[in-house]
């Protein structure tokens, strides 16, 4: 995890980082950061901050006017010795609110809060409350029983009862914060391919792809990264496993593709500050890459290849773009032929890690290997020769 500090004096820097030295040993720390001018700059260059402690008095204005400039992409914890902005900083990204003089506890306590909602403790299908399919959960209103859906009221006419999926028990990934609506990543209806829509106690909505997180960085886990890599990700979505691979490789170059023109505009959205420098977004299919051969040093697909048509030429293509000796990542949940995804959602094949593995293989890579964890993730590594 890496981390920001914003905060104009130094006693105050200081403790602060102690405790987070003591808590969180492996996490990277950058500041001090004293005035809303050094803030705007910095976030105006990077964007690959977890989380940002932030004091609000600066020693020149308010860190708001920083954040109404340069809004963080991250969430923020912020420090302060004053009680009357909470309402404004819940409105700037804030996830947490500590009045100074900070305790060690309560600031243990809001960094597990930050690690849940970002998706580092995993949760199962099994603890979901219930599916439902919307382009934007801020566009329409939802009024559920717990377990069961109740109605349901959306600006987007296709929907129906008929294509929700309803799960029983509800999902609490942080404290006051229930999955309300879901939707595969590539799953093929109108409006694209968003991922999860998540409710907080105050009703309001965030959208975020927590779902695919855990799973996504356990897979990549497994890469060996370098410097200066080039690489692609196949089903792009909304541009986060992007950014965790500018992360992962020092100086690289990151390609995103993805069918669903929605996808494509919010991944580049996303990606913002480095798009077309260090991140490079198409509209496009897996059958077709638009990429010379033997471009890339690793091509990944995260929950994916269950949509892709004629899923042998694709890997084909896969192999075809990839340099020798370039790695293909799948990371997948592992679903039955019967599961009740391929029930609902039109154009999914379930394949097994075994079947994948198989496949890969009779596209020409070697060295494939699957690797599982409980309970129902798994990627399957293979290179090109």
């Amino acid at each position: 995890m890496k981390a920001l500090i914003i905060e104009d004096e130094e006693i105050s820097f200081r403790r602060l980082r102690r405790m987070l030295r003591d808590l969180r040993p492996h996490m990277e720390i950058d500041g001090p950061l004293t005035t809303t001018s050094e803030v705007i700059s910095r976030l105006s260059e990077y964007s690959g901050y977890d989380i940002i402690f932030s004091d609000i008095r600066l020693r020149d204005h308010d860190v708001f006017d920083a954040f109404q400039a340069v809004m963080p992409e991250c969430m923020v914890i912020f420090t302060t010795a004053y009680d009357e902005y909470a309402l404004k900083a819940f409105k700037n990204n804030g996830v947490e609110y500590l009045l100074k003089p900070i305790e060690k506890e309560s600031l243990s306590a809001a960094l597990m809060k930050v690690e849940s909602i970002a998706g580092r403790k995993v949760f199962g299908k099994d603890k979901l409350d219930m599916v439902i399919v919307s382009p934007d959960a801020m566009s329409g209103e939802f009024f559920s029983k717990r377990g069961n859906l109740h109605s349901i009221t959306t600006e987007w006419p296709e929907i129906n009862e008929e294509r929700l999926l309803k799960i029983e028990q509800t999902c609490e990934i942080a404290e006051g914060i229930h999955v309300i609506a879901h939707i595969p990543q590539n799953h093929p209806m109108p409006k694209g391919n968003q991922n999860l829509f998540v409710q907080d106690a105050n009703g309001k909505y965030v959208h975020d792809d927590f779902r695919h997180a855990p799973l996504t960085n356990w897979g990549l886990g497994f890469v060996e990264f370098q410097k200066g890599w080039t690489m692609l990700d196949i089903g792009c979505g909304g541009g986060a496993t992007l950014k965790r691979l500018t992360k992962r490789s020092e100086w690289a170059q990151v390609y995103g593709i993805d069918i669903s023109e929605e996808s494509v505009a919010k991944a580049r959205k996303v990606n913002a500050n480095v798009l077309d420098k260090q991140v490079f977004v198409c509209q496009g299919s897996a059958e077709k890459l638009p990429y010379e051969d033997g471009k890339f040093d690793l091509v990944t697909a995260v929950e994916t290849v269950y949509f892709w048509p004629n899923l042998s030429d694709c890997l084909q293509e896969v192999r075809r773009v990839l340099k020798k000796g370039g790695k293909f990542a799948i990371m997948v949940e592992v679903l039955d032929a019967d599961s009740v995804w391929t029930n609902v959602v039109e154009g999914m094949t379930a394949y097994s890690p075994e079947q994948l593995q198989s496949l890969l293989n009779e596209a020409g890579f070697i060295q494939t290997k699957i690797h599982h964890k409980k309970p129902s993730y798994a990627a399957i590594i293979g290179m090109k020769p």
